[in-house]
C-alpha cells in the first residue's frame, strides 16, 4: 500500500474521532464570573398583596335597611339605635315619634300641641337636645328629652326651612319663603339675631354650625361658603362635580348636608343628577377644602340626614327603604 493511501486513511480516522467526541460532550460551556448576567430588580416576581375586603374598602357602609312600611315617615338617625321620625300618621293626628331600638318600634313624642309634621327642621345634637321647627306653621320646639318638647321664641313670622346647632346653646336657622334669612341664637333659642348672608349667594341647600364662630353654607349653585368669625366675613369655593348638578328634593326634604369636625376635616353629602342618572355623592376633605375626595354612596338618592358627628347618614329612598350608613373613617 502506498504512503499516500496510508496518510489518507489516517487523517480520515482522525477527523471521525474528533467529530464523535464533540457529539458526546453535552456539558454546558464554562462561563467565567465576569460573564454572568446581572439580575434586574424588575425581573424579581412582585410580592402578592393581601386582598382588601369590599366592605373595608368602602368609605360608606350600609349597616341597616328599613322598609318604608316599618317606619312612620322621614327618619333622622343620630346613631344606630336612636332616631326621630318627623311625621307619624299611624296613630291619628300627625306627630313626631322616636325609636331607641334602631327602628324596630316607635313611640309618639311630644304632647297634643305638636300636631304638625316638621320637615327640614330637625336637628339632633344628642338624645337630650333635639331641635325642630315647622315648615307650615310658626311652632319652634326644643326637646329637653325625647318625650317632652318645649316651645321657644320664634325669630320671625315666616317659615322655618333649615336648622343646625353646634351645641345646645348655639344654633343657626334659615327662615323665609322666596327671600331667605339666616338667624343665629347663642342662648338656646331664647333670642335670635340676623346674620348677613354672603353677597351673591343662591338658594340655600344646607347649613352647618361647627362652633359659635365657625359655620358653613352650601347653595344650589354648588358654592360652599364658610365663616370663622360668626358671619362677619365669608370665603367661598365652587364644588366641582363635572357634568352633575345638585338636585333639589321636594319641599321640606334635605338635598345636601355638611359636617366639619374641625377646620380641616369635613364632608359634604350631595344628591346629584346628570346624564339622566341620579346618585348620592360624598365629598371628603382633610385640608380645609383645598382638595376634595369624592365617594359615591352605595344607595339610592333621596332626602338625607347626617348625624351631628358626621358618622351616620340616613337616606330616605322615596317609596323604597330608609337606609342607615356609617362612615368608616370615623365621621370625616
Amino acid at each position: 500500500m502506498s504512503n499516500y493511501k496510508l496518510y489518507t486513511i489516517f487523517f480520515s480516522l482522525l477527523i471521525f474521532l474528533l467529530v464523535s467526541c464533540q457529539k458526546l460532550d453535552t456539558s454546558p460551556p464554562t462561563v467565567t464570573p465576569e460573564e454572568l448576567p446581572v439580575a434586574q430588580a424588575s425581573e424579581v416576581p412582585p410580592t402578592k398583596r393581601p386582598v382588601v375586603q369590599e366592605e373595608t374598602a368602602e368609605q360608606w357602609h350600609i349597616i341597616r335597611r328599613l322598609n318604608v312600611k316599618q317606619v312612620p315617615g322621614s327618619v333622622y338617625f343620630a346613631n344606630p339605635d336612636f332616631a326621630i321620625s318627623g311625621c307619624n300618621w299611624q296613630l291619628g293626628a300627625p306627630r313626631p315619634s322616636y325609636t331607641t331600638d334602631g327602628g324596630q318600634t316607635w313611640e309618639i313624642t311630644g304632647d297634643s300641641s305638636t300636631t304638625s309634621c316638621p320637615a327640614k327642621g330637625i336637628y339632633i345634637v344628642d338624645e337630650q337636645s333635639i331641635w325642630s321647627c315647622y315648615l307650615s306653621s310658626n311652632y319652634w320646639f326644643v326637646q329637653d328629652s325625647y318625650q317632652t318638647w318645649n316651645k321657644v321664641t320664634n325669630p320671625t313670622s315666616t317659615k322655618c326651612l333649615l336648622l343646625s346647632f353646634a351645641d345646645n346653646e348655639n344654633g343657626w336657622a334659615v327662615v323665609g319663603t322666596t327671600d331667605t334669612d339666616l338667624v343665629a341664637t347663642s342662648d338656646s333659642g331664647n333670642s335670635w339675631e340676623e346674620i348677613v348672608l354672603p353677597e351673591g349667594i343662591g338658594e340655600i341647600a344646607a347649613i352647618s354650625l361647627r362652633s359659635s364662630n365657625d359655620g358653613y353654607i352650601l347653595d344650589f349653585d354648588r358654592t360652599l361658603y364658610e365663616t370663622h368669625d360668626g358671619g362677619k366675613s365669608w370665603s367661598h369655593q365652587i364644588l366641582e362635580l363635572e357634568d352633575k348638578e345638585l338636585e333639589a328634593m321636594h319641599m321640606g326634604d334635605s338635598s345636601a348636608a355638611i359636617r366639619f369636625s374641625d377646620e380641616d376635616n369635613g364632608v359634604v353629602i350631595l344628591n346629584v343628577a346628570g346624564g339622566g342618572n341620579s346618585a348620592l355623592l360624598a365629598l371628603h376633605t382633610s385640608d380645609g377644602g383645598k382638595m376634595w375626595d369624592p365617594h359615591e354612596i352605595p344607595t339610592g338618592f333621596g332626602p338625607i340626614y347626617l348625624s351631628h358627628d358626621g358618622r351616620y347618614l340616613t337616606v330616605n329612598e322615596p317609596g323604597k327603604d330608609v337606609v342607615l350608613l356609617e362612615n368608616l373613617q370615623n365621621g370625616n
